[in-house]
């Protein structure tokens, strides 16, 4: 953690304390004359091998002396007691007791003990994601960053089976004493809860010795006691994750830890993998995660100072390994007065200056309330005549995670909306705060799902709540959370009017609202802060790349999707075999073993060069969704057929070709969009650009295919009549196709059939290959 640059105060030397010119760089949050019976010192000393610096207010420079050296000292100490390194260390010491074998022994101080209390709370809050017995994984992973390459799955696993056995047991009081249950070469690693441990026990020191005014940071985390003089705290700075702009903080009374990948981590083969290690993994956590949590010091003195430093410290680590979703209930289970999670996967919506990215006009609900920017907030009030309205994102979303932090003054009617547009009905996950209002409802047009009685219980009236919300899926699937507690999950089907089009918007602007109608409180307001949003699949998170993932991100992600019964339709066949899935045809219907179609490192490549034709599965699919990317080269042009009719044979024998299975069955166009007509020289129809159902429905929006040499990714739902598709996670048609006027129509069209990938064989294709594929999956 760094602090913002202020005119350092020349220190002096105390004992083998030096007062460092620029060890800790720190100001108030407000500028005054400085009071002057306070002076303000500095000072640095090593410790667990990091530098722990130290600002302090102090009456004189023998006060400061003796506060600083109580502060180092304390943290010598605790280094002394706590250090997974040094053999000689309580910790270590208690480890190896369990060398010969599981054993039960009582831990040596009452120190050792309320950490391993406090350290046993978060293993179980965390259901094992927080586990200090991960010592054997992180002392693997401190020689990989060495070595720069990760350790193999094999010393992975071998670490592994040490990690996690132990247990802590305070029993009652007729009985004494405390119990800590080891597993065998069970070895802990505290640096995760020990380290706030002992910077809130050495700023405890510092106060009781004469300096309460002090700010003392170590290895990126701090404690900081009472303010500056005349400033209401001290302005610190805290980085941001994959270079986003710091954090800045003013804090007083509060203990504050940060976790991520900021300073310690390995590169290999384009994963970041942070010093923090999933012990149920026994992997370094990739998700590039930047934590932040504030706990306040309560009354009390050094052991409740040092508790609160200990929670601070570990939610921060927490936070990097649990689900987003969970964070909040984790914070407040704690105490915490902020946990705050920097993910790099997450777009802010909101700059916490200005309007911009945002919009009251485009969806179903348009209103004249009134928008503004307050204190840093989004905040709405109803508009003349208690009109009310939304404001919505300035770009539509299909499948994605938003949260953000809400606050209402009661009684207000609020909401999340999703999918937005003037066209078709959203959805709206209710925050209707009043006497007689539902928090954590679904609502469209009329109740989908009334509020479940946790959700009122999660809410905090008048408070600062987390909403996080995940919409997903072709038909609409909203999931919920309020302050991490679980509220929603509900699929709702698609329904499809005369003309085909569907129901529900299949992709819209996500809103934030104010009801209206003289039903809020006269004057009051909802705010909104912290607003982020993560592109998603349509088909959900199990299919997101938008990072490089570790192998056990990668196999838990397969392992999900084999099952729910996808299947890949480029894998090898049993013997090895590449293609064994498919079949060739060129021509009228001759199929033949692929002989000049390649698989090379799981792409297959569709040659440019003739003849014409397509590759087909063997095996013929009805109602199924499908996915796969796919890279043209510049002029390709080749489809994904679906539900192809295969050649027949007639009575006499002769074969009676299944037609152009782009009108036997149908066909998504994939043509490079970008250069096709500026080098034909002509015109496309709507329904001939990338994404479209070729001859019958134009794409929902152009300019969704990537620049050519990029992947794209194509999600396809096809159910009876009903055919849906999305390109790079927009959906960009729905349609009932039994409704549609084309021809031939859709009703004399093959129910089921083939899948296939056209070969068109166009003459100005750049390169020997048309169109590159992956990742090819189906689900029957």
């Amino acid at each position: 953690m760094r602090a913002l640059a202020a005119a350092p105060r020349r220190g002096a030397v105390v004992g083998r304390l030096v007062a460092a010119a620029a060890a800790l760089s720190v100001a108030g949050c407000a500028t005054a004359e400085r009071a002057p019976e306070l002076q303000r010192f500095e000072f640095r000393h090593v410790v667990m091998a990091i530098e722990a610096r130290l600002v302090l207010y102090a009456r004189d420079e023998a006060t400061a002396g003796a506060a600083a050296r109580a502060a180092f000292g304390e943290l010598d100490a605790l280094d002394a007691r706590f250090s997974d390194y040094r053999d000689d260390s309580e910790l270590r010491q208690l480890g190896a007791r369990s060398e010969g074998g599981p054993v039960t022994v009582v831990p040596d101080s009452q120190l050792m003990g309320a950490v391993l209390s406090l350290a046993h709370d978060f293993k179980l809050q965390t259901d094992g994601a927080f586990d200090i017995s991960v010592g054997p994984l992180t002392s693997l992973w401190r020689a990989a960053r060495s070595a720069g390459a990760p350790p193999s799955p094999q010393a992975i696993a071998e670490a592994r089976e040490r990690v996690g056995h132990w247990s802590y047991t305070v029993l009652p009081e007729f009985v004494a004493g405390r119990r800590v249950t080891l597993g065998a070469g069970t070895r802990f690693d505290v640096g995760g809860i020990a380290k706030g441990y002992a910077l809130g026990w050495a700023l405890g020191a510092c106060a009781r010795d004469g300096a309460p005014a002090a700010l003392l940071e170590l290895g990126g985390d701090l404690a900081a006691g009472d303010p500056p003089p005349h400033a209401a705290g001290w302005n610190v700075q805290v980085p941001g994750s994959s270079g986003r702009a710091p954090r800045r903080l003013c804090v007083a009374r509060c203990a504050v830890a940060v976790s991520g990948d900021a300073e310690q981590f390995l590169d290999a083969q384009g994963v970041r993998y942070s010093h923090v290690v999933d012990p149920r993994t026994g992997w370094a956590v990739s998700s590039g995660r930047q934590a932040l949590a504030i706990v306040p010091l309560p009354e009390g003195g050094l052991p409740a100072w040092a508790a609160a430093g200990a929670k601070a410290d570990a939610l921060a680590t927490s936070a990097c390994l649990v689900e987003p979703s969970r964070v909040p209930a984790l914070g407040r289970h704690f105490g915490a007065t902020s946990l705050v999670v920097d993910d790099p996967a997450f777009t802010s919506l909101f700059d916490g200056a200005t309007l911009a990215g945002w919009t009251p006009r485009g969806g179903h609900y348009d209103g004249d309330a009134v928008w503004t920017v307050e204190d840093g907030c989004l905040t709405g009030r109803t508009g003349p005549g208690d009109a009310g309205g939304l404001l919505y994102t300035a770009t539509p979303h299909t499948s994605f995670e938003f949260q953000c932090e809400c606050r209402l003054e009661y009684p207000f009617d609020s909401g999340v909306f999703v999918r937005m547009a003037p066209d078709g009905r959203g959805a709206q996950l209710t925050l209707d705060d009043r006497p007689d209002g539902e928090v954590g409802g679904l609502y469209s047009d009329g109740w989908i799902e009334h509020a479940r009685p946790e959700a009122a219980q999660a809410w905090r009236r008048g408070e600062w709540n987390h909403v996080f919300v995940r919409c997903t899926g072709f038909d609409l699937r909203l999931e919920a959370w309020i302050n991490g507690v679980p509220v929603m999950d509900r699929v709702v089907p698609q329904d499809f009017g005369a003309d085909g089009q569907p129901v529900f918007a299949p992709r819209g602007l996500v809103g934030l609202q104010v009801h209206g109608g003289g039903l809020e409180g006269a004057g009051h307001k909802v705010q909104v802060r912290n607003i982020a949003v993560r592109d998603l699949p349509v088909l959900g998170e199990a299919w997101a790349q938008d990072r490089a993932l570790a192998p056990p991100e990668r196999a838990a992600r397969a392992a999900a999707r084999e099952a729910e019964g996808w299947r890949d339709l480029l894998g090898p066949s049993a013997d090895g075999q590449p293609l064994a899935a498919w079949q060739a045809v060129d021509g009228e219907d001759d199929p033949h073993a692929p002989a000049d179609y390649r698989v090379v490192d799981g792409v297959l490549e569709i040659p440019s060069a003739p003849p014409a034709g397509y590759l087909r599965t063997r095996e013929d699919f009805g109602d199924f969704t499908l996915r796969l990317k796919f890279q043209p080269a510049r002029m390709a042009n080749s489809g994904l057929f679906l539900r192809g009719r295969r050649e027949s044979v007639a009575a006499d024998g002769a074969r009676v070709s299944g037609g152009n299975p782009a009108y036997s069955g149908c066909e998504i166009q994939m043509l490079d969009d970008w250069n096709w007509e500026a080098v034909t020289g002509s015109t496309l129809q709507n329904w001939q650009f990338t994404g479209s159902l070729y001859g019958a429905v134009a794409p929902a929006q152009a300019g969704l295919l990537a620049p050519i040499g990029d992947w794209n990714l194509l999600e396809v739902l096809a159910r009876g009549s009903r055919l849906a598709c999305a390109l790079n996670g927009q959906t960009v048609f729905d349609v009932d196709t039994a409704a549609l006027a084309v021809e031939p129509p859709f009703a004399a069209r093959a129910r089921t059939g083939f899948i296939g990938l056209q070969r068109y064989a166009a003459p100005d294709v750049e390169g020997d290959v048309a169109v590159r594929v992956r990742e090819m999956f189906v689900k029957p």
